[in-house]
């Protein structure tokens, strides 16, 4: 059976071929590498991140996130910049090149997040797999028996538990929360200081969720400080108050 995986997120479709495929457990600390063997069992198992390359396919299945659509940019961060781009000694270091690293995280969020909604209202797909599930072992059991006829084994429930380890360990949910401390309130101050990603992520939320355009951005690279702290991305709220009452 030809099966197409096709996905967007980092390592979903890895991971996924791998369960289907009952790879052993050990891949997913090594960030499911892309020299796994594609077929085992009768299935040969094709990964793209383009919905077009799946002729031949006897089942398509499409990753899309429901809610945790940051979670899902979080991933293609970590894969598509660090792991690809930088090493991370560049991303311990980024106090020294803020600016830097803000605008890579920051645009790098922006583009995610249209493409993906972009994908979801588009998606002609009709076998969504679920990634804010792919960790659930009850969900994973029953996608294996509706459509392989696989029973959940023991190394698989190993493998996701790995992979699990591997995920960002809070949900970063796509809502429509207005107030910068609601958006900061899952996510810790060790998280700030240690991954811009997450600063990036909440004055990029915080101005989305309240329809902030370019014109009306309370920031600009030419006076832009850098946020240390939860206080100094909270003064975004008291920026925003004081725009609106001009």
């Amino acid at each position: 059976m030809n099966v197409a995986i096709v996905f967007c997120e980092g390592h979903s479709g890895h991971f996924l071929r791998a369960v289907i495929l009952n790879h052993p457990s050990s891949v997913a600390a090594m960030r499911i590498s892309d020299q796994l063997d594609n077929s085992c069992n009768g299935l040969n198992i094709q990964l793209t991140h383009n919905v077009h390359d799946t002729l031949g396919a006897e089942c398509v299945l499409r990753i899309l996130p429901t809610r945790n659509i940051y979670n899902a940019i979080y991933n293609i961060f970590m894969k598509k910049v660090l792991i690809e781009e930088f090493l991370e000694i560049d991303l311990a270091n980024w106090v020294n090149d803020p600016v830097f690293w803000y605008d890579k995280c920051y645009y790098h969020i922006q583009e995610y997040y249209h493409r993906i909604h972009k994908d979801i209202s588009t998606n002609t797909i009709q076998h969504v797999i679920d990634f804010d599930q792919l960790t659930n072992l009850e969900y994973l059991t029953d996608l294996l028996q509706q459509y392989f006829h696989l029973e959940f084994t023991d190394n698989q429930r190993a493998l996701v538990e790995k992979y699990s380890e591997l995920q960002l360990q809070i949900n970063l949910e796509d809502d429509s929360i207005v107030d910068m401390q609601d958006i900061l309130a899952p996510v810790t101050d060790h998280m700030l200081l240690q991954n811009p990603w997450f600063w990036a992520y909440a004055v990029f939320k915080f101005e989305h969720n309240n329809n902030l355009t370019e014109q009306h951005r309370l920031w600009s690279v030419n006076n832009f400080k850098i946020p240390q702290t939860r206080n100094d991305l909270l003064q975004y709220q008291f920026l925003k108050q004081l725009k609106s009452n001009k």
